[in-house]
């Protein structure tokens, strides 16, 4: 019986995994059109917004499947994915949103991304279950709703 259970949760574990990663391809496309990153220094230039604005407006389908890919690129800076996945509908952006807080790599990353879902761009604290006493060992200025 543990054999079988073992073999189900292998399985729904590697499904979970294959669902969450991006492509070659799709990474470029994200990178070369989305973040002005530059290769030979290794960094990014903040998101245009006005062209992210405008390629969701003209390119709805393309922005809805590239903005939510780009939650699980962890090359990309937390508060530029979370720019992205603000677009998306509201199961999307939990979605992206649990993986991305699930998946911080740093304190610095967590700090910014408290930071920012306390701007516009983000969702309520509590109802990302993030509880006040986290936010505020990360964000003492951080305002929990």
């Amino acid at each position: 019986m543990k054999k079988y259970i073992a073999i189900i949760t292998f399985c729904f574990l590697s499904l979970v995994a294959i669902g969450q990663e991006v492509s070659s391809c799709d990474s470029a496309y994200i990178y070369k059109h989305f973040l002005f990153y530059h290769p030979e220094n290794k960094t990014f230039d903040d998101i245009d917004e006005p062209y992210i604005e405008e390629y969701w407006e003209t390119q709805n389908e393309n922005a809805k499947k590239y903005y939510y890919l780009s939650a699980y690129l962890k090359s990309i800076p937390v508060t530029q994915r979370i720019i992205m996945i603000s677009y998306l509908s509201t199961d999307k952006k939990y979605e992206a949103h649990s993986w991305i807080y699930n998946n911080l790599q740093s304190r610095s990353d967590t700090i910014k991304y408290f930071k920012i879902l306390n701007t516009g761009y983000g969702i309520p604290y509590s109802e990302l279950k993030i509880t006040e006493s986290v936010v505020k060992e990360y964000c003492k200025d951080c305002n929990y709703k």
